[in-house]
């Protein structure tokens, strides 16, 4: 996965400063997913409720592939966030959070799980023809609703990056103002795992 921003200067903030003045590398909440070409293709999506195995068994290897690349890039972030000033890290741990709903480490566990399952299930169709999906489209219809939230807080971040501006190179200004253009790549992953979670229960 490329790299976002990169190495950042470490910014000291103001006495009177609040989280929402306080500034951190852009490359500490981008996120680069490059999903998009792997999931444009419509033909997988047409009648996902009659998938034949092998198609079954494709769409799988995408989603795993996709969210592989996902978490590289959460674990790209939180490498960066624990690199940063003691009160700055506390900050940006703090909002990646909120506004995604899961820490860095949930997030990480969350798709490590879900990668493990897609992939014994993707062996299981691979090696049968079939297989019991069992939690697995609860799993992936929860993970939709996470990337929904991941989505909407990237593309939040240009408007982080002007109210902190004062504080970021410009350099982390142009990689927080890409936010949009990874939420798309995140919803991308997310149109996948919702077609995928309906083939599995059709």
């Amino acid at each position: 996965m490329e790299s976002s921003a990169c190495s950042a200067r470490e910014h000291q903030a103001p006495p009177d400063a609040t989280p929402e003045a306080v500034s951190y590398p852009g490359d500490a909440v981008i996120l680069k997913v490059r999903t998009l070409t792997l999931f444009n293709d419509g033909a997988y999506f047409n009648e996902v409720g009659l998938m034949a195995p092998e198609e079954l068994v494709e769409l799988t290897s995408r989603v795993i592939e996709g969210l592989k690349e996902l978490r590289e890039g959460v674990a790209e972030s939180k490498r960066s966030v624990e690199s940063m000033p003691f009160l700055i890290r506390g900050y940006a741990v703090a909002d990646f959070k909120s506004g995604t709903g899961m820490s860095y480490d949930e997030w990480l566990k969350f798709l490590d799980d879900l990668i493990a399952s897609l992939e014994e299930l993707s062996s299981k169709l691979a090696e049968r023809g079939k297989a019991e999906a069992g939690e697995i489209p609860g799993k992936l219809e929860k993970a939709v609703e996470s990337l929904h939230k991941l989505s909407e807080y990237l593309r939040g971040l240009p408007q982080k990056a002007r109210l902190a501006a004062g504080f970021l190179s410009e350099e982390q200004i142009r990689a927080m103002e890409e936010g949009p253009k990874h939420a798309e790549e995140v919803d991308a992953l997310a149109r996948a795992i919702k077609h995928l979670a309906e083939a599995l229960r059709g």
